[in-house]
């Protein structure tokens, strides 16, 4: 009987062993199957985020050679127009493009989720600024002189805006992420192609008190300078902004030297504090338009 109970006590003590051996062998199995699989992950991440990278190239490249190319004639109104819907068509098409890619890159790495905000932001921006272009060209008998008055103050502020945008992701270092071909794509769609944006409101600055205005009717309809919907888009939380009232009154005496259809709206809550600078730097401006517009006369006598 003694004999039974070792020779059970001895196979109870075996089945234990095993059962023990096999426990810690399916958990090294089972932990080097997890290892196997974050490295599978890790490595299928990384070629996400390289992909999505393609991605955002291919993105500045078309906006670079479509909504951000003019191909007009400065004397042919329906080139203008037309030059207009096609950048307009342009910028749906490519932003829509690149967002209905995405579903293909679930980005995690901080610099991308960047770089699809400020992709997010600039076509924000464009949206915006075409916005009001188009509500320009919808205005049926508008004088062209008109609307290129206008448009010269609405792409000063856009221009300001672009400006202020790269401003914001200026921690990205497009350099060290993009081939030089992107970065100068990047660097033509934030700058206007160098654009400067003095110039472009020196300009509208020296057709104000012309005789050709909008009529009461077309004024009516003309959609107003906005910064509202510019400075949403630029400023984060911690960026110095004024407010409101303030921006308001500084608008107000920017608006007693502006004929009656290039008005700035009132602002609805605090603003960037650069467009505040820039709408005082509006105002000072007036004091040398007889010299803006003695320089404009010269330049369409040399364009004849």
């Amino acid at each position: 009987m003694k004999k039974l109970q070792l020779l059970g006590s001895t196979l109870l003590c075996s089945t234990l062993l095993l059962t023990g051996c096999q426990s810690h062998e399916d958990k090294v199995k089972e932990e080097k199957k997890q290892e196997a699989k974050k490295k599978a992950d890790k490595k299928k991440q990384q070629k996400i985020e390289k992909d999505y990278r393609e991605h955002a190239k291919t993105f500045f490249e078309d906006m670079y050679t479509g909504a951000h190319q003019v191909n007009m004639q400065l004397d042919d109104h329906d080139s203008e127009k037309n030059d207009f819907k096609r950048r307009k068509n342009a910028l749906e098409k490519d932003y829509k493009k690149y967002k209905d890619g995405m579903d293909k890159y679930p980005i995690k790495d901080k610099k991308n989720k960047q770089i699809h905000q400020f992709i997010t932001d600039i076509y924000k921006i464009d949206k915006a600024n075409q916005d009001y272009e188009g509500q320009l060209y919808d205005i049926k008998g508008l004088d062209n002189k008109i609307v290129r008055k206008l448009l010269c103050q609405e792409y000063f502020y856009y221009d300001m805006a672009m400006l202020m945008l790269g401003e914001k992701y200026e921690n990205l270092e497009f350099e060290d992420l993009f081939d030089k071909r992107t970065v100068d794509y990047i660097n033509t769609i934030i700058t206007d192609g160098g654009n400067e944006p003095q110039n472009t409101l020196a300009t509208f600055i020296a057709h104000q008190g012309e005789d050709k205005q909008a009529t009461k009717a077309q004024i009516k309809r003309l959609p107003k300078i906005d910064l509202d919907r510019y400075s949403k888009i630029v400023t984060e939380k911690d960026d110095e902004t004024k407010s409101a009232d303030r921006t308001n009154k500084a608008i107000d005496e920017v608006n007693k030297r502006l004929d009656k259809d290039s008005q700035i709206s009132h602002v609805k809550g605090s603003v960037n504090s650069h467009f505040y600078d820039v709408i005082k730097a509006e105002d000072e401006m007036f004091e040398h338009q007889d010299e803006y517009k003695e320089k404009l006369k010269q330049a369409e006598a040399q364009d004849k």
